[in-house]
């Protein structure tokens, strides 16, 4: 008698306001928990998603415009863009790293608290892509990410100094004003990756795969080098000297792109619950 009653209760009640169980995954004595909202929760998030997706857009523009008035109005040469960007990488492989370790501790840190409000799951068939330390091999780790983004930072800075008889112009090293420049703008796009939760970790997973679903950087700056090199080559051919907006153009474009896509996967990406086991 006692489970017929049980169960015409929970038949009763509407299937809309029934929430589903979470999905668990147990891995190396953690267990996540992978939920999705309740569905009583539909209307909150459908009247607060074109605000957060406002903010996203407004958050990614407003880092393009400040890195492209900086140039424009401060003096200071646009290879400073390049140095930001480098600053930046190295902010994010390290966040990763942090954020990681604490999620898969779970140990109540601030780290381990603020892990999912400042990064996301991957999506559902999004594949962790890492640079391999040789063909064939284990993935990358940490330093080298490094040295690849700084072969390809190489290539770029070659790009931007290349005058029409292909000789190398460069101009005096960089002062102090504008590392500082560069420091400042390389902290706004990686704390602006922090609030529009653009970083990727899912702690079942290892560290050097984590780093594979971040691998952005590298692709970005790659496509920037390609079509650099392409408007190089044109300018060149018209006898123009050498510019840095041949690759910083490409670089800045296809960062804003990527990075407004990755934070607007992530409004509709589900939550992750950490706890021990």
């Amino acid at each position: 008698m006692g489970d017929r009653r049980a169960r015409r209760r929970h038949d009763s009640v509407p299937r809309r306001s029934r929430i589903r169980e979470p999905r668990q995954e147990k891995t190396g004595g953690v267990l996540f928990e992978t939920r999705r909202h309740a569905r009583s929760d539909a209307g909150d998030g459908l009247k607060l998603g074109p605000l957060y997706v406002a903010f996203i857009f407004a958050s990614h523009l407003l880092s393009l415009g400040l890195a492209v008035y900086t140039t424009r109005t401060s003096g200071v040469p646009v290879e400073i863009l390049l140095y930001a960007f480098l600053i930046d990488y190295v902010l994010r492989l390290g966040s990763i790293q942090l954020l990681h370790a604490a999620m898969v501790s779970g140990r109540r840190t601030f780290l381990y608290a603020i892990a999912p409000y400042v990064s996301r799951q991957p999506a559902p068939r999004q594949q962790s892509q890492p640079v391999l330390e040789r063909e064939g091999g284990p993935p990358a780790r940490f330093r080298t990410y490094l040295v690849v983004i700084a072969f390809i930072s190489g290539l770029a800075f070659v790009l931007m100094n290349v005058n029409a008889d292909k000789e190398i112009s460069l101009a005096p090293d960089a002062g102090l004003r504008d590392l500082f420049w560069a420091l400042v703008i390389g902290c706004i796009y990686w704390i602006n990756s922090l609030l529009t939760r653009t970083m990727v970790i899912r702690p079942a997973e290892s560290l050097t795969r984590n780093f594979g679903y971040n691998t952005k950087e590298v692709t970005i700056l790659s496509f920037a080098v390609l079509t650099g090199g392409a408007v190089v080559a044109v300018r060149q051919g018209m006898d123009l000297g050498p510019s840095g907006w041949t690759v910083m153009g490409p670089l800045l474009f296809f960062r804003f792109l990527y990075d407004l896509w990755a934070s607007l996967e992530a409004t509709s990406n589900r939550g992750i619950v950490v706890r021990t086991s």
